[in-house]
């Protein structure tokens, strides 16, 4: 059985032709961003819990890999 949104159903479709490719492109990069502070946010506060020393945690917040 297939959900509706995952792209089997062709009336799922109708209409993509209109969608802008710079709106979907700026959707998408919004999304990734979002998801990467999240991943980000929860990496971070498992290490502090597992007892991670605070200039590790300093130096993850100030790296690129954190921005």
């Amino acid at each position: 059985m297939t959900h509706p949104s995952d792209g089997a159903e062709p009336k799922v479709w109708i209409g993509i032709e209109k969608v802008d490719d710079g709106g979907l492109w700026e959707t998408h990069q919004t999304l990734k961003a979002c998801l990467l502070d999240f991943v980000r946010r929860r990496v971070s506060e498992q290490k502090q819990r597992r007892g991670a020393l605070p200039e590790l945690l300093e130096q993850l917040r100030g790296s690129r890999w954190y921005y």
